[in-house]
């Protein structure tokens, strides 16, 4: 009689625990990510309320088509898009499995990020 590999053997405790805190791992690190996205957005949004306060007191002093004023103006909107953008990027961090109890998200591939 040969003896047949036994590749059906139930996982040790041990082994049971190491491969269910490597599934959980994606789920914490979308949890991570998007934290530290919705972290991040509010520093630009920080400052934009100190550039719209700067852009309200140069047009007062200097007026409105002042090189000055123009070029907050034009850092404003740029900070606007990176609010949205970071905004944008935290709720697409927060979809895969943030809610639900299975943990993790369908896979995404490299051309999809």
């Amino acid at each position: 009689m040969a003896s047949e590999p036994e590749t059906d053997l139930p996982p040790t405790p041990q082994a049971a625990e190491g491969i269910r805190q490597l599934e959980a791992l994606p789920a914490r690190a979308d949890a991570a990510r998007t934290d530290r996205l919705q972290a991040l957005q509010r520093l630009p949004s920080a400052k934009a309320a100190l550039l719209a306060r700067e852009q309200a007191r140069l047009t007062t002093k200097y007026g409105a088509d002042d090189p000055r004023v123009q070029a907050l103006a034009q850092q404003i909107g740029l900070n606007r898009v990176l609010v949205d953008h970071l905004g944008a990027e935290a709720a697409r961090a927060d979809r895969p499995g943030r809610g639900g109890s299975e943990g993790v998200g369908p896979a995404r591939s490299s051309h999809e990020r």
